[in-house]
């Protein structure tokens, strides 16, 4: 026998033992874990942009006592970080952190898909996590005239910070 031929049917032998040992092969997927399935925002004036993303998106700290909320779906087999950052342009770089929180299987972040934030008239802006952790930023540097559009920015990575995944909103601050 060639060795050419003698590899392929040690290959094919071994192969085909692999169930016999209790061997698993994985299957990679090609999505990216954690995966940022949606994300979506409520504005102060009621639009959501789940159900009408055309709609141009509008946070007031004079409608509704500027109330707004978020909400995510992230597809995760791991623990994964989250953050909420806004920016005068559709990217990361650059970008004001609002609020971040780490989720594992012992801190079931999954249950946890909303922020509930407030905009105030002095450019704070105040998110509130089902938890009750409460963190709070000041965008005053990213508005320049009143209205302005920015970009909510949701990104979630991986506990190690390697495979990270995000959607952006644009949304006229006012």
């Amino acid at each position: 026998m060639n060795k050419s031929l003698l590899t392929v049917v040690l290959l094919i032998v071994t192969l085909l033992a692999l169930p016999a040992c209790n061997y698993s092969v994985a299957v990679s997927s090609s999505s990216v874990d954690p995966e940022l399935q949606r994300f979506d925002i409520i504005d102060t004036y009621g639009n959501n942009s789940e159900f009408d993303p055309l709609n141009s998106l509008a946070i007031s700290p004079y409608v509704n006592g500027g109330e707004f909320e978020l909400f995510w779906d992230i597809n995760s087999h791991q623990g994964y970080y989250t953050d909420l950052r806004i920016n005068t342009r559709a990217t990361l770089s650059g970008s004001q952190l609002v609020f971040s929180s780490y989720c594992d299987p012992d801190f079931p972040c999954h249950r946890n898909q909303a922020l509930y934030c407030e905009y105030q008239s002095d450019f704070d802006v105040i998110c509130e996590d089902s938890f009750g952790d409460i963190q709070r930023a000041n965008i005053a540097h990213l508005i320049s005239q009143i209205p302005e559009r920015l970009y909510w920015i949701f990104e979630v990575c991986d506990g190690y910070g390697l495979n990270c995944d995000y959607q952006t909103i644009p949304v006229l601050m006012e």
